[in-house]
């Protein structure tokens, strides 16, 4: 069976909020296109109740089908597909409100939506393997950044360290070109140094690199627009927006945030942000743990 892993980004851009790299990894090539997978921001918009509940559903059916079980709580969730995340500072701002049922849907729907995936993967021929998330807090992102890292370069660690988790041997690589960058050999000789890695195609469309490591050879390619090219990509995009929202939820509700805003550079979420600074110091919370630096 050929193997394709998709990786994706969410969250490289906002003020608030965690970075989210995602990788899912599938056997088969399929047909036809899984039905509700779409870029995550097509797929979503922020604010909208009926967006969350098409996210929840699609996220925790392809987490059943993946996992075997429900997850009763969003920490479980993210625990299961990010075991290494955690809060370097310890405020546990961003973890301290995910222990709530998931609400938007019932397991009901869940179970229906899961078997109608299951039904898909039986017809098309394939299987998801795998799947992996690393997660960046505003805390963590800030640290980096000071040490002289970008974002760009911060984002790709956590692509390579997708890649580490759930590589197999033949496996195509599917990722997101981060930013415009065409050129991604110095990096990738940093992030795999024992790799043997010989560039194929460096374009504004796709970069791709076959990579040889510890006995292993993968074909990895960055795309733009990846989440119309590869469909693990695009469920990876999906899965990544899905703790990331789990995540902006459990900090609106820690902050008492009435009008729960999305993180990114909107008016919404910089109005909050002049009402909330101001009383960080009396919560007993670091600014590096709620605003990035960059």
């Amino acid at each position: 069976m050929s193997f394709v892993l998709g990786v994706d980004e969410n969250g490289l851009g906002p003020v608030m909020g965690p970075l989210v790299v995602t990788g899912v990894l599938m056997g088969g090539i399929p047909a036809t296109w899984l039905p509700g997978a779409a870029d995550s921001k097509k797929f979503f918009l922020s604010g909208a109740p009926q967006s969350l509940r098409k996210l929840e559903v699609f996220c925790l059916s392809l987490f059943q089908a993946l996992y075997g079980y429900l997850p009763g709580e969003a920490a479980s969730f993210i625990r299961a597909v990010a075991p290494e995340a955690c809060c370097p500072t310890g405020t546990n701002l961003c973890w301290s409100r995910l222990n709530h049922a998931f609400s938007s849907t019932c397991a009901e729907e869940i179970f229906e939506a899961s078997c109608n995936l299951k039904n898909w993967m039986e017809k098309e021929g394939v299987s998801f393997n795998g799947l992996h998330c690393q997660i960046v807090c505003p805390a963590r992102l800030n640290t980096l950044i000071t040490r002289g890292d970008s974002k760009s370069f911060i984002d790709f660690s956590c692509f390579a360290q997708v890649i580490r988790h759930l590589a197999v041997p033949g496996v195509k690589i599917q990722a997101g070109k981060i930013g415009g960058t065409k050129n991604y050999l110095t990096w990738l000789r940093y992030a795999f140094p024992e790799a043997t890695i010989k560039p194929l195609e460096e374009s504004h469309g796709l970069s791709s690199y076959q990579v040889s490591l510890s006995g292993k050879t993968y074909n990895l390619e960055f795309w733009v627009d990846v989440e119309e090219k590869s469909l693990a990509a695009a469920v990876a995009s999906l899965i990544g927006k899905f703790v990331r929202e789990l995540f902006m939820e459990s900090i609106n509700k820690a902050l008492d945030n009435q009008v729960p805003v999305s993180g990114y550079r909107d008016r919404k979420t910089k109005v909050f942000l002049s009402r909330i600074l101001p009383r960080l110091p009396e919560k007993k919370i670091p600014v590096s743990c709620l605003v990035r630096k960059a």
